[in-house]
């Protein structure tokens, strides 16, 4: 059977890689089959433990996730995800050719996902306006399945960020923490839903 695709995108720094990480985590999954594809067509398999996943995925460093990277997930012998994280995107052209080719990848990758998880910064927007970049991913919505998580829930600023959000994105927009776990289980119990899974 087919794994169903499912696709994490976002600006830099939303945490689109603790997302995939977390929800493996909440779906069961305690060694992580992780693939990464970088350009051009260059492919390596790793199995980690979440701890070691998380270590090596997961970074403050903006554009830290640089290619794809897939985590294959067996829920039974018929149910089989592939939770896809992506290099961030940006409103501007990026002055490095290689995040050029990676932020491609990431395009080519939306247009070719079961399901889109569009993820926003509740923290980075108390302080900016709505990037383009996350308008665009929103118009997806009509397209085909999309949710929409509002990240960094539990941040002192995030309050504001939240509002601004759902005043663009609807109120159906799952609200989480990945930090903390908040909201995880209600957005599982939605994708697997929406996967009919």
């Amino acid at each position: 059977m087919t794994a169903k695709k499912i696709l994490l995108a976002g600006r830099t720094n939303v945490g689109k890689s603790l997302l995939a990480l977390t929800l493996t985590r909440f779906l069961g999954i305690n060694t992580l089959p992780i693939t990464w594809h970088n350009y051009p067509n260059k492919n390596q398999t790793y199995r980690f433990n979440f701890a070691i996943a998380k270590q090596k995925l997961v970074n403050a460093a903006e554009y830290h996730t640089q290619g794809l990277y897939d985590i294959n997930i067996e829920l039974s012998k018929l149910t089989k995800l592939q939770l896809v994280d992506t290099t961030a995107l940006t409103d501007e052209v990026h002055p490095k050719k290689q995040l050029r080719q990676y932020m491609a990848m990431t395009i080519e990758a939306i247009q070719d996902c079961d399901c889109l998880i569009h993820i926003y910064d509740a923290e980075y927007y108390t302080d900016h306006p709505i990037a383009d970049i996350d308008r665009s991913l929103m118009e997806l919505e009509t397209k085909g399945k999309y949710i929409s998580v509002v990240n960094k829930i539990d941040t002192l600023k995030a309050n504001v960020g939240v509002q601004r959000i759902q005043s663009l994105a609807g109120e159906n927009s799952f609200l989480c923490s990945c930090t903390t776990g908040q909201g995880i289980v209600a957005l599982r119990q939605e994708l697997l839903k929406l996967l009919k899974v």
